[in-house]
């Protein structure tokens, strides 16, 4: 049989009522098939891009002078949790206006210090702190403190825009002194005067590390769940965005690689403080 009689042949089936049918399901099939490849390389596509704003100043953060050293371990950071999710985590430029960008679609997500309160969690979503930023108690370098609560029938020094001095007040057993200024609340606790200070995290480690190195340290980890997050929408894209940060946080913590980007860029990971 040559090969035109053979197609003929094929031809003539095809056109039969059992071939169409035969013919048909082997089409849908094939269909079936393009559509779920379609679909899962949508959802799990490498390298797939997320576009993520920041300012630069964090001007709502007191960094004593480590602004660049932050973003520069932001980028790092994202740079890891990219290649941990086989996505890719862009930083836009600078915007000083972050929400109003993610609000009209011009990025997906927001590195921001934004606390998640029920109000605001009607609208975005917020990832795990990648760095806790809260008040840390900080007490004379030979003081047995290592919890507020420690410090019952104590004199401690706080600021008014401290964020959890409301929360604080509350215990009654703690006698508060209010400072405006953090260099007169520090020279009061080292000359005896008070017995604590409740001061931002990032300040407290400066302090402590430099002008009262040997004199004064840091107690406490943060007495508050303040600190740098990302945050998205409240939608299907941003919820699978938050899910993958924080997936790819939790395996960059695990291998240590978190650890060395803090101690590159100059900064501390209040989650692991040295008892006295």
């Amino acid at each position: 049989m040559d090969l035109q009689h053979f197609l003929r042949k094929v031809r003539d089936w095809i056109h039969t009522k059992r071939g169409y049918s035969i013919l048909g399901v082997v089409l849908g099939l094939f269909l079936l098939l393009l559509l779920v490849r379609s679909c899962a390389e949508i959802v799990t596509s490498p390298n797939q891009r997320f576009l993520i704003a920041r300012d630069t100043r964090w001007d709502s953060l007191n960094l004593m002078g480590k602004e660049k050293s932050l973003n520069a371990f932001i980028d790092d950071l994202s740079s890891e949790i990219s290649n941990e999710e086989k996505i890719r985590l862009t930083i836009a430029p600078e915007s000083a206006t972050l929400t109003d960008h993610l609000i009209a679609g011009e990025v997906d997500g927001i590195f921001a210090s934004m606390a998640p309160d029920v109000m605001l969690q009607r609208t975005y979503l917020f990832s795990a702190p990648f760095l806790l930023t809260g008040p840390v108690l900080v007490v004379p370098v030979d003081s047995k403190f290592n919890t507020l609560d420690q410090a019952k029938y104590k004199i401690i020094g706080v600021q008014p825009q401290t964020s959890t001095i409301f929360e604080m007040r509350q215990n009654t057993d703690i006698q508060f002194r209010l400072y405006e200024n953090t260099l007169k609340e520090l020279a009061d606790l080292e000359h005896n005067q008070i017995d604590g200070v409740v001061l931002d995290l990032i300040p407290a480690y400066y302090y402590t590390t430099t002008f009262y190195k040997g004199k004064l340290r840091v107690a406490t980890g943060p007495l508050t769940n303040d600190g740098l997050r990302l945050i998205t929408l409240k939608t299907a894209k941003g919820e699978e965005l938050i899910k993958m940060f924080n997936e790819g946080l939790q395996k960059v913590k695990a291998s240590g690689e978190y650890d060395k980007l803090l101690l590159e860029w100059g900064l501390i990971n209040p989650e692991k403080i040295e008892e006295p």
